[in-house]
């Protein structure tokens, strides 16, 4: 029997379907993990730690899991050829030192922020009791586990993709904003990390086709041109 849940975090409806005993502490979980992060990650609330990146123009503390997600975005910035950039393409994002950053622009974790949530919950699933579930926000990421296979819509920029068979994995789905420059209106990528996924299906939407030499080989796609 599944136990469905709903909640409003990062701008979006967050949607879950479980089974296990531990069902509801995990939607509570979530919740909770999706509630934090949203007020360490959006560059629109004035307390967050990214609004406070943005407004220094010296070398802040971060918390773990903003030092964990700026690493990400620095890391797949490099690996898609700065197609995908939290630095609104001024490229000025440094760490410092272990849990101390500095930027010299605007910093925007919109493009990965509910894909590392996706991975912070389901990580912090594994010491629950649950057979298998799922958890979608806005039906752009998405994360599943357990045995079974689920066919779910994929949603992106107000497009629609699917419905699309998932199994255990991740899925992030990217729309390009009005006429497609690099050829392509919608980018679902599949894989093991939903932040990977969510970083590369809006460096694609950005850079094209000619990415997919760079893809990881562990991660496959579903383009809508």
């Amino acid at each position: 029997m599944l136990t469905h849940g709903y909640f409003t975090a990062m701008h979006t409806v967050v949607s879950l379907a479980l089974a296990g005993p531990d069902a509801e502490a995990a939607i509570a979980v979530a919740e909770r993990i999706a509630v934090e992060l949203d007020g360490r990650l959006s560059r629109f609330r004035p307390t967050s730690e990214v609004a406070a990146l943005n407004a220094s123009d010296k070398p802040i503390h971060v918390s773990d899991a903003v030092d964990r997600v700026l690493g990400l975005a620095v890391r797949y910035r490099q690996e898609t050829e700065g197609r995908f950039d939290v630095t609104l393409g001024t490229g000025g994002l440094r760490r410092r030192e272990p849990g101390v950053w500095q930027a010299d622009g605007k910093v925007d974790l919109g493009g990965i922020g509910k894909g590392f949530c996706v991975d912070e919950i389901l990580a912090a699933w594994q010491g629950l009791d649950l057979e298998y579930g799922y958890l979608s926000f806005g039906q752009s990421s998405i994360g599943c586990f357990g045995e079974h296979t689920w066919r779910l819509g994929i949603r992106a920029g107000g497009q629609l993709l699917g419905p699309v068979e998932i199994g255990a994995g991740r899925v992030s789905t990217s729309a390009a904003a009005g006429y497609p420059e690099a050829g392509l209106r919608l980018a679902t990528v599949l894989g093991d990390a939903a932040a990977a996924c969510e970083a590369w299906s809006t460096a694609l939407v950005v850079g094209g086709e000619r990415l997919l030499a760079r893809l990881p080989k562990t991660m496959r796609t579903i383009l809508k041109r």
